[in-house]
């Protein structure tokens, strides 16, 4: 199951970089506070439910409105409850 959703947060940022540029460690660092969160990924490092759940939904609440979200990923139901921090450090 970690590497099901390990694979929709490397999707999720392919196809938000594809459409913003932005360095993957900015992304990180807005997504989920970390600038190394996708190299860390990427390394075998794991993370936990609330982390991808708080990731997947910064990508929603900032998700270009010229790009499709991927197919292979699910949209997360819930955007309510997106960190605030997050979003204006994104912001700014």
């Amino acid at each position: 199951m970690e590497a099901e959703l390990i694979r929709h947060l490397e999707l999720l940022l392919a196809a938000y970089r594809e459409k913003v540029d932005r360095a993957e460690s900015t992304i990180g660092r807005f997504c989920a506070g970390d600038g190394d969160f996708f190299d860390r990924l990427r390394s075998g490092k794991g993370f936990n439910v609330r982390t991808y759940d708080r990731v997947a939904r910064w990508f929603l609440s900032n998700w270009p409105t010229n790009a499709s979200w991927p197919d292979d990923v699910p949209r997360p139901t819930d955007d309510a409850s997106v960190d605030e921090a997050a979003v204006q450090e994104a912001a700014e």
